[in-house]
């Protein structure tokens, strides 16, 4: 992640994994995750599905029950799905936060290596 992050340090919660506990790692360790294919591909679909259905789903209710009021009642209900859709992913994420299923796993903590340093 100091790759991506320009050096920044990335905090990520995990559990310990079979091989490596928690305990053994340091601060400033660098160290091996995993987290399991089946995981992200839910995540995004969820993340990325259920907004944009239910988008789709209020605009063509508000479509069907007030049709002679215009597209403005359609984009109203294609907003609020849209919002709706939002919150739904964020109350799964808060509900599921401590599902030990749905955590990155500690592999293995890494040999300590000198990073390059950047001049300012």
């Amino acid at each position: 992640m100091n790759r991506i992050s320009e050096g920044r340090t990335g905090y990520i919660r995990v559990i310990s994994g079979s091989k490596v506990s928690a305990g053994e790692c340091a601060v400033d360790d660098q160290v091996r995750i995993s987290v399991p294919e089946r995981l992200i591909l839910q995540g995004s679909a969820l993340v990325y599905v259920v907004p944009l259905l239910t988008m789709l789903v209020l605009a063509a209710v508000a479509d069907a029950l007030w049709p002679g009021l215009g597209q403005g009642v359609t984009i109203a209900g294609a907003a609020l799905g849209l919002a709706l859709g939002f919150l739904f992913v964020r109350l799964h994420a808060w509900r599921h936060r401590h599902d030990q299923n749905l955590q990155p796993t500690l592999v293995e903590v890494l040999p300590r290596l000198e990073l390059p340093t950047r001049a300012a």
